[in-house]
Parts: structure tokens; C-alpha cells; sequence
């Protein structure tokens, strides 16, 4: 097994993680809030740390441009950023919903999510702060700042939802960005890569996840959809409960 076979195998791996954290996600929300939150912001980091592994393998192969493409830059920034932590930005949805009294704290406040096109109904979602990846950009280790911001902003929309978040007068902190369908749309580039490459992939695993990208459809991320949460006043009443 070669080095960047390992690497994909690694990454289907965490991907699988997910899934099954996923799943799990609203039964242990039942039962430990701050656990179910952990364990899934951990899985979803898994995945960036082993795409950033195969990143690292492949970068310098003809080809692999990760840098000029919106989706799979945006996945190397953000593991990049989630690696090092030395900041407050990326708090995801979920944790920020049980924070500073859970739900009920935030009773009335409407929150904007710039979403699009989905491979499934089914296809759980992972919002970030849209502001965090803007201000992220001013961080020295950034490359090209203004190319990236360019590319996000025309290939995954970034400013049509700031454009529409402003319109509609929602604070820049209660405007979110789906990452999940991101993600998967970097993951069938690299996965396009990897074949044109005759990257064979090895494992139960790797060739499961292979097929599944080989096959899904191309993500449209220039046209967004959006979805408001607005959290109702009453919970206002209602005690956050003890994790």
C-alpha cells in the first residue's frame, strides 16, 4: 500500500466515523448534550486532518490544484485553522446552540443558513459562522487572500449569502454556511484526481467511498438556498438542562 493510498483509505475511514457519529447524534443528545456535540465536532475534524494528510501526499502531483478550486482550498483553511486554534472562530452550530444557556438563551433570535444543493434529504449538515472564514483570511499564514476570497465568493457563493443576509437584516453573527455538501464536493474532485492519477484504492473502506464519489452527482455550490431557525420567545422560560 503506498503512502497516498493509506491516506485515502485514513480518510474513508474518518468519513465512516462520521456517519455512524452522525447517526448517533440525536439519541446521545437525549442523554449527554456536550457529548453528543464533542463527539461529533471531533469526527468532523477527523475528516479534515486525514484530508489534509492526502493533501500533503498529493499536492505536488500534476493535477491535484487544491488551491485552485473553492472546495477543496475552503477544506484545507479550515483544517488549517481547526488544526492550530489559536482563535475563537469555527465554534460549529451544535456547540454554539447548548453555549451561554443552550437553546433557551437565545429565545427570539432568528438565524440564517446559507445552504445548497444536497446529495440526499438525509445528508445531516454542519453550519460554520460565514464571518469566521472571511475574517480567517487575514490570518498571515494565508496565501492569497484576495484570490480565495474571489473564489469562494463566486464558486460557493459566499457573498450572495452575505448579500442576502444584509437585505434581510440579519446580525453577521447569527448567519451560517452549510459545509457538509463543501466537503463533499472537494471529496468527488480529489476522488477524480486520484483516478486519473490510477490511484487503485485498497480496503473496504477506500473502494466504497470511491464508488460513492465516482458516482454522485457534480454539486452546483454557485446557487444557494436558505433556510431560517428562528428560536421561539417562550423557551426564554425554560432551563437549560445539565449536561
Amino acid at each position: 500500500m503506498s503512502p497516498t493510498q493509506y491516506a485515502w483509505e485514513a480518510l474513508s475511514n474518518t468519513m465512516r466515523l462520521y456517519a455512524e457519529s452522525s447517526a448517533r447524534f440525536h439519541y446521545l443528545m437525549q442523554v449527554d448534550q456536550e457529548e453528543a456535540v464533542a463527539n461529533l465536532d471531533r469526527a468532523f475534524e477527523a475528516k479534515l486532518e486525514s484530508f489534509h494528510r492526502l493533501y500533503d501526499l498529493t499536492k505536488s502531483v500534476p493535477g491535484f490544484g487544491y488551491f485552485d478550486h473553492a472546495d477543496t482550498s475552503l477544506m484545507i483553511v479550515l483544517r488549517n485553522a481547526l488544526h492550530h486554534r489559536d482563535h475563537t472562530l469555527f465554534t460549529s452550530w451544535n456547540r454554539m446552540m447548548i453555549l451561554d444557556g443552550g437553546v433557551s438563551g437565545k429565545a427570539g433570535a432568528a438565524y440564517l443558513i446559507g445552504e445548497y444543493e444536497r446529495q440526499s434529504e438525509r445528508t445531516s449538515r454542519y453550519p460554520l459562522p460565514l464571518q469566521d472564514f472571511y475574517q480567517r483570511l487575514s490570518h498571515s499564514s494565508i496565501r492569497k487572500p484576495d484570490t480565495l476570497r474571489k473564489l469562494w465568493n463566486d464558486n460557493l457563493a459566499f457573498e450572495q449569502i452575505a448579500d442576502h443576509a444584509k437585505r434581510e437584516g440579519y446580525p453577521t453573527n447569527q448567519v451560517y454556511v452549510d459545509v457538509l455538501p463543501v466537503f463533499c464536493s472537494a471529496l468527488k474532485r480529489v476522488t477524480s484526481w486520484m483516478q486519473t492519477s490510477e490511484v487503485a484504492p485498497v480496503g473496504f473502506d477506500s473502494a466504497t467511498y470511491v464508488a460513492h464519489f465516482s458516482r454522485s452527482l457534480e454539486l452546483d455550490l454557485r446557487v444557494p438556498a436558505f433556510k431560517v431557525v428562528r428560536i421561539p420567545s417562550f423557551l426564554a422560560d425554560i432551563q437549560a438542562p445539565d449536561n
